[in-house]
Parts: C-alpha cells; sequence; structure tokens
C-alpha cells in the first residue's frame, strides 16, 4: 500500500510541475487542474500536520491575508451594487486560504530542488520561442500567447525566471552563460514581445535589488553574471523592439518625464520605503519568529474586535456611492478631468501616451474617493463603481496598493504587503545558511509590479502568486524528510 500511494504522489508531482511550466502559456486551463491535483496530494502526505507545523510561521503570514478580506467582508454594510468583483467575494478568498495551506504542503514534500531545474527552464524556453514565433512570423506585435491578455505571459514568465535563478546554486551561477539563459528571455518578453512597460520596470528593480545583495555578499562574480544577463537581454530586445515599430522605447519616454516632474516626491517616497524597511527588518530580527507572531496575531485581533463594532462600518450607501459620469471616450480622455490631483502628470501623458493618461486618471479618481476614508477604505465592493464613474470598461483602478487601500484603508495595505513579504520574512527570521534569495527576488518583482495594475483583482494572478510564493519558500528549506510508508 505504501508503495502505491508513493508512486501516485509522484505522479501528481509530475503532472503539478508540468502544468506550473504551462502557466506562463495558457494559465486559465492549468489552474484548475493544479488546485485539484494539490488537494489531492494533501489527502495522500502522510505526515502532512507535521510539514505545518514546520511551516507555521510562513502559513500565518501568508494566511492572513486572506482571513482579514474575509472579516472585512462579514463586515461589509448591506447593499444592492449590482456589479461585485472578485475581491467582494468570499470564493477568491477561501480558495486562496486553502490553496496556501495544499501548496506549502506540495512543495515541501516534492522537493523543490529535485523538480525545480528541470522544469522551470523547460517552460522559460517554451514561452520565449512561443512568443517569438507569435511576434515574428504571426506579426502580432503584443504578444498574448493563450493567454486572456499580455500581461500574463509576461509577469509569470518573469517570476519563474528569478525563483529559477535565485535558488541556482552558486556553481552554475557563475557561469554567465548560465546566468544569461535565465534572465535574458524574461527582459527580452517583457520589452519587445508583450511590450508591457511597468514588468519591465519591474524586472529592473528586482534585477537591481539582486545586484545589490549579491554586493553586500561580495559574490562579485555573481553580480557580474547578472549585469551581463541584463546588457545582453536589453540589447537585444531594444534591438527587436526599434526594427519593428520601436512603441516600447517611445512609451518608455513618457516614464521618464513623469519621473522628473516628481523626482522630489520619487525620491522622498524610496527614501521613505527603505527607511520602513529597515525598521521592520530590524525588529523582526530583534523579536525573533515567535514573538513576531504573537505580536502579528494580537494586533489584527484587537483591531478585528474594535472594528467588530458595526457603527464604524455603517455608513449609508447613499452617502459612499459615487454618481457615475458618463464616460468620454475619446483621444482627449482626461481633458476635463484635469484639474486638482495629478493634474501636470494627467496633462503630460496625455499628450503623449493615453494607456498612461487613463491610469493617472485612475489613480487620481481612487485618491479622490478616499478622502476621509483613509484608516477604513470604501470596501470591495465600491471599487467598480469608483472606477466607473471614470468610464465603465473598468472594474479596478489600475494600481494594486489603491485597490487595498479603497478595500480595507490601511490595515489592508499592510495585510497585503505582509502577504507580499512572507517567504523574504520567514527566510530572514530563520536565518538560513543557504541564503537562496528567490523569495526576495520574487517579493520585489510583483510589489513594483503592482504599481502599475490591479493584478491581485484577477482571480488567477491572486492563486498564481500564492504558488510562486510557496514555491519561492520552500526553495531555502531543506528537504523534508522521507515518508515512513515509503
Amino acid at each position: 500500500m505504501g508503495k502505491t500511494l508513493t508512486k501516485i504522489r509522484l505522479l501528481l508531482e509530475l503532472l503539478i510541475w508540468g502544468c506550473i511550466s504551462l502557466i506562463p502559456l495558457i494559465n486559465t486551463a492549468v489552474v484548475d487542474p493544479i488546485f485539484f491535483s494539490l488537494a489531492l496530494y494533501f489527502i495522500l502526505v502522510p505526515d502532512r500536520w507535521s510539514i505545518i507545523w514546520d511551516n507555521r510561521l510562513f502559513l500565518i503570514l501568508m494566511g492572513q491575508y486572506p482571513l482579514w478580506n474575509m472579516l472585512r467582508l462579514y463586515l461589509t454594510p448591506p447593499h444592492d451594487l449590482e456589479i461585485i468583483s472578485s475581491p467582494a467575494k468570499y470564493e477568491m478568498w477561501v480558495y486562496s486560504l486553502v490553496a496556501i495551506l495544499f501548496a506549502t504542503i506540495f512543495f515541501a514534500k516534492s522537493g523543490v530542488k529535485k523538480y525545480a531545474p528541470f522544469f522551470l527552464p523547460i517552460s522559460l524556453i517554451g514561452v520565449f520561442f512561443a512568443a517569438g514565433y507569435h511576434y515574428h512570423a504571426l506579426g502580432i506585435h503584443k504578444v498574448k500567447l493563450w493567454n486572456a491578455n499580455v500581461f500574463e505571459a509576461s509577469l509569470f514568465a518573469s517570476s519563474l525566471s528569478f525563483i529559477l535563478f535565485g535558488l541556482t546554486q552558486k556553481n552554475l551561477l557563475k557561469s554567465v552563460p548560465y546566468t544569461v539563459a535565465i534572465i535574458t528571455p524574461a527582459l527580452v518578453i517583457s520589452i519587445a514581445y508583450t511590450g508591457t512597460r511597468g514588468i519591465f520596470i519591474a524586472q529592473c528593480a528586482t534585477i537591481l535589488v539582486g545586484l545589490l545583495a549579491f554586493i553586500y555578499r561580495k559574490d562579485y562574480y555573481l553580480a557580474l553574471g547578472l549585469v551581463s544577463a541584463t546588457l545582453i537581454g536589453l540589447s537585444f530586445g531594444l534591438w527587436i523592439d526599434a526594427s519593428s515599430s520601436g512603441s516600447f522605447s517611445s512609451r518608455l519616454q513618457i516614464v521618464w518625464a513623469l519621473l522628473l516632474e516628481h523626482r522630489i516626491m520619487v525620491l522622498a517616497a524610496l527614501l521613505g520605503a527603505g527607511i520602513a524597511t529597515s525598521a521592520v527588518y530590524y525588529t523582526l530580527k530583534a523579536l525573533g519568529s515567535r514573538a513576531a507572531i504573537v505580536l502579528m496575531i494580537t494586533t489584527f485581533l484587537v483591531l478585528g474586535t474594535a472594528f467588530k463594532l458595526r457603527d464604524i462600518f455603517e455608513n449609508k450607501l447613499h452617502n459612499t456611492t459615487l454618481s457615475p459620469m458618463a464616460s468620454q471616450e475619446s483621444d482627449n480622455v482626461v481633458s476635463e478631468q484635469s484639474n486638482g490631483i495629478l493634474k501636470n502628470s494627467i496633462d503630460i501623458a496625455n499628450s503623449q501616451d493615453i494607456s498612461t493618461a487613463y491610469r493617472l486618471a485612475f489613480l487620481r479618481q481612487g485618491l479622490e474617493a478616499l478622502k476621509g476614508h483613509v484608516a477604513l477604505g470604501r470596501g470591495a465592493y465600491m471599487e467598480p463603481h469608483i472606477a466607473h464613474s471614470f468610464t465603465r470598461d473598468h472594474k479596478h483602478l489600475h494600481n494594486n496598493y489603491l485597490n487595498w487601500m479603497i478595500w480595507g484603508g490601511l490595515l489592508t495595505m499592510v495585510s497585503g504587503l505582509i502577504w507580499l513579504a512572507a517567504p523574504t520574512v520567514v527566510h530572514q527570521l530563520k536565518s538560513n545558511k543557504e541564503q537562496s534569495i528567490a523569495a526576495l527576488l520574487l517579493a520585489v518583482l510583483w510589489a513594483v509590479s503592482l504599481l502599475f495594475d490591479s493584478f491581485l483583482t484577477w482571480k488567477n494572478f491572486n492563486a498564481f502568486y500564492i504558488l510562486y510564493a510557496c514555491l519561492a519558500h520552500q526553495s531555502f528549506m531543506p528537504n523534508y524528510r522521507a515518508d515512513k510508508t515509503s
């Protein structure tokens, strides 16, 4: 019986890892097979409770996010709004909570270092050549592959690329061609084949963090390999873009113009983020894992109990609902709204790039809606209606940090940030000697990407971040002990 269960688990491992390799190509077709295979694998693992106990800190840091959002939904006042997005429903958060448990046990048991070096390179090679075929042979200059939008292939392939790079042993990374083979495809996909500026900027930020980490650890050869891979990827991607329309390069100019417009604010934000991150890091180091868990649970219990007082949430719907405006779909999309918040930025973007103008207008609309609601937000059910007060074509505000503030104010923002950083936080608290940076690179990639779109409002993106976070978490954990039954 024990050998039969071992064979079944082996087949499930191959199936799940095979589906993981297909995520950037056709994510909607594999999300359900992955989930139900993980559920079956959970049932067949005899020492699941030992694994849960060994990973309790990670599970708490990851699980608090869906639990907090479910509490928010429970405390949502009655309403009769017709458009309800996924974050305003229990389904997404219940599945998230269960998926965190299933994926943690799977990656702890199946052995990341056994499968990832085989399946992840196959995935990257497949996505790179499939995207190249669509771009060069089929003439599609915003490649989606078999996904719903251009962001999926780029973000999911980049996630796998940085996880693979982070967990690879030093002796392989010291081979510059190997490092180039890992990093270059993701850069070319985002620059040339999908044209996703936000994800490209997130890639650059992630590479910079990795470079600084290597320099801090005095791994200068690894830093050199990363620089070489980046320069080759940038050169190749920009050359492909320039040989066709050059649209990606021209669209980057608006980003530079906006950075110059808000250079002081950007520098202040970076400095503040650095100070806050350092403060949290050293506080956690000083407290240790047990004290960190107690502090977090106590904080959320106290605040959750306070928010249980219904009078805090009992805002009348007619006072909170925004009056929808008729959308004016034209090239001068925000001309009538270019006053007040972000006026100069919207004017600059409106004259150069309509996509950026839309994003800035959504940002302006969200900030206006948050006035007087920064602490507790407006509720996830309100986001589509805030977006519709600008245009009827969107249900979200194109900035996930703004989404979090709308859903539940500062507490939801903090909860989301803890969720994003959970593998990295656990890694630092465990002080593992192996020092894999896969978790750190994944967190930076997604944290910066979320500045430019509302990825975590979409169920698939939410599910696959969970999968990647659990994978990155186990990349620095030792292989779990063998089954007693095998």
